[in-house]
């Protein structure tokens, strides 16, 4: 599966009714055919947008860290080192081409760092991070453009 979200004018772009094909969506060989690719769902865009990796890596880290007593200076240079290298990994190591989802993946990653109340966020009231993050999460498909609901029958 890859990590590249997949919408309806992706689709419409490898059919030839938009501006410009996109690389990964088509001429690889041993790619499924068009018929077969759909856009991704709700689901599928939020697991494909959290940069699950990145956020382990933040938490493995910081637990190191906090085990060690060391409460600001490195906690907050991991979480810059990690913040510039998550759009670097999802390019690099992922595949993911679309500038719009690297920078909405970051900006997960930075929401997630910040509800997670660790330093160097952990000077912030707690509720920021429990407000922001469900909003966060919740509204993240929505942001990508075309709707990700696909016509039924009859509409």
């Amino acid at each position: 599966m890859s990590r590249q979200v997949i919408t309806a004018q992706d689709l419409d772009i490898r059919r030839g009714r938009g501006p410009a094909p996109m690389s990964d969506m088509g001429g690889a060989p041993g790619a499924p055919p068009i018929a077969s690719v759909t856009p991704d769902d709700y689901t599928a865009r939020l697991v494909k947008y959290v940069p699950s990796e990145v956020i382990a890596v933040y938490l493995t880290i910081g637990g190191i860290l906090a085990s060690r007593g060391l409460t600001w200076h490195w906690p907050a240079a991991v979480f810059g080192l990690l913040l510039v290298l998550t759009p670097v990994y999802l390019y690099r190591v992922e595949g993911v081409e679309r500038r719009k989802q690297l920078f909405l993946s970051t900006a997960c990653f930075l929401v997630w760092a910040v509800s997670l109340g660790r330093a160097p966020f952990a000077a912030l009231d707690p509720l920021v991070g429990a407000i922001l993050l469900p909003l966060f999460t919740f509204t993240l498909p929505m942001w990508d453009g075309r709707s990700v609901r696909t016509p039924q029958a009859g509409d």
